[in-house]
């Protein structure tokens, strides 16, 4: 039912998916984090770009899917594929770097989660 108020483009949705990301980050970091923003800087901006990169393509390349179950498949391994980094990061990171980078990632994916299922609901819709 929301979906219908969401925009049909695919740059549009990109487009509204990584501004929500991107500003779910930033917002969390400066409440979380405010106190020491040299410390959460890189940590946000790699929660923002792992997100983005794990949320913003399947937009454009489930198009390409006509099965519903594949194109679901699809969705979901290319998420696990995009956010493969984040393990390695948050083994590398230590201390208050990686408390600011998974508490970001866990919010920008919260965010990015719920959205882009609903953008894809709504490209589901307008192919029928």
């Amino acid at each position: 039912m929301f979906a219908r108020f969401l925009p049909s483009h695919p740059m549009l949705q990109a487009l509204l998916l990584s501004a929500a990301i991107a500003t779910t980050g930033i917002a969390t970091a400066v409440a979380t984090f405010s106190h020491a923003p040299e410390i959460w800087l890189s940590g946000v901006l790699a929660a923002i770009g792992l997100t983005t990169m794990a949320s913003v393509p399947p937009l454009f390349l489930c198009r390409r899917f006509s099965n519903g179950s594949t194109s679901a498949l699809f969705v979901t391994l290319w998420r696990c594929g995009g956010l493969l980094p984040a393990i390695a990061l948050l083994v590398t990171l230590d201390g208050d770097e990686r408390k600011c980078f998974a508490v970001a990632l866990l919010a920008c994916y919260f965010i990015a989660l719920p959205l882009e299922s609903l953008l894809l609901i709504r490209q589901v819709q307008d192919a029928t």
